[in-house]
């Protein structure tokens, strides 16, 4: 047995992540958002255990955290309602919680324990109103999070059919200069968005081993920024992969946005009865197209899936297929879902380094380039 096998079944069985105590709030005194969570929440640190006593919420240790169901909050373009120093802060933080990460729903923190033993100390960061403390004063914007007199909490305005210059969430899109991910997910330290746009990722009963994401088949990851999105002809996903050795007794769905009674739009799997990775895409004009893949099951799988203006493109290792479609990705209301599909089945393995474009789209490796213009 492999050392990563050893380790899927090991951690698979026995770790997962269980947070979601009831009435879960931060201790008023405490005034946890004057500290920076990077330091105070991190379970290697010296102020975790004050901060796991005194600001669960604002480190994301519970699940108390969700958006206004009457916020529509995926309409909006999150890297500007969600700015800390936006006119919008105010009313994402009180209505769009989740979409903005800013209570990421699901701890994102190690699995350090959390009991107080013996010798141990809860120690509290210290602050100098005033000053700008190294260690532990909050980066985030100093604006006060609650609505006194005269604070205005603007929300922000969107027309829908209209490309709004600055709030609508398909703003920018065509621009590629400076292209930057949408997600980033390494899972080193936690499940948590390396991007820099501080997105929301929900997960249940997933285990973390040197920055893999372990799944036992009930395991699921939900990146929400995606429900309901309309993603026109621009996506691109890439991640490893290495399924548990042995039978399927399903196929296993590796990411879709299949959670309701659609069909999903787009969506990667392993069939079940052979090593073969299949891709598909559905779009409001065309037939749905799919590519497949032999893979090699005992060995870590490269996958890298992207829709650009009517060209499916899909690698797999070092092979390269495109399929030729017309108009935009079909609009679903569900999130992507890595790992868990209710409809076809659910994922058993380690998945890492999962990245995902749509916003807008790097440019092209070049010899995807040079294959697309037919030199092979």
């Amino acid at each position: 047995m492999d050392r990563w096998t050893l380790m899927a079944v090991l951690f698979c069985g026995f770790i997962s992540y269980s947070y979601g105590q009831a009435g879960c709030q931060d201790s008023p005194s405490a005034e946890c958002s004057l500290y920076n969570s990077d330091i105070i929440c991190d379970s290697q640190g010296t102020h975790y255990l004050w901060a796991k006593e005194n600001c669960p919420l604002y480190c994301g240790f519970c699940q108390s955290c969700q958006d206004s169901p009457f916020a529509n909050c995926s309409l909006y373009n999150s890297n500007i309602i969600c700015d800390s120093q936006g006119k919008y802060y105010l009313w994402a933080k009180e209505n769009c919680p989740l979409y903005c990460g800013f209570c990421q729903g699901v701890s994102t923190r190690s699995t350090v324990s959390t009991s107080t033993g013996p010798g141990e100390t809860t120690l509290k960061p210290t602050f100098s109103p005033g000053t700008k403390e190294t260690e532990g004063v909050s980066t985030r914007s100093t604006v006060s999070t609650s609505t006194g007199p005269g604070e205005t909490t603007l929300k922000p305005t969107f027309s829908p059919g209209t490309k709004e210059t600055e709030v609508g969430h398909n703003v920018g899109r065509d621009n590629n200069e400076g292209c930057g991910p949408d997600i980033s997910l390494s899972f080193r330290g936690g499940v948590r968005d390396t991007s820099g746009n501080r997105a929301a990722v929900d997960y249940s009963g997933v285990a973390l081993v040197n920055g893999t994401a372990c799944f036992d088949g009930s395991s699921r990851l939900y990146i929400w920024r995606y429900k309901s999105y309309d993603y026109r002809d621009k996506l691109q996903i890439s991640f490893k992969f290495k399924p548990t050795p042995g039978p399927r007794i399903e196929p296993y769905t590796l990411v879709s946005n299949c959670e309701g009674n659609d069909e999903p739009s787009y969506g990667i799997g392993l069939n079940r009865f052979s090593n073969i990775t299949t891709m598909f895409l559905k779009t409001d004009e065309s037939e749905d197209q799919s590519m497949s893949f032999d893979i090699n099951p005992t060995t870590w799988t490269d996958v890298y899936f992207r829709y650009q203006n009517g060209t499916m493109i899909g690698i797999v290792n070092t092979e390269i297929q495109t399929r030729s479609l017309i108009g935009n990705i079909k609009k679903r209301p569900d999130a992507m879902v890595f790992a868990h599909c209710k409809q076809y089945g659910n994922y058993r393995g380690l998945i890492k380094d999962i990245v995902v474009y749509s916003n807008c789209l790097p440019p092209l490796d070049k010899h995807v380039e040079s294959y697309l213009n037919g030199f092979t």
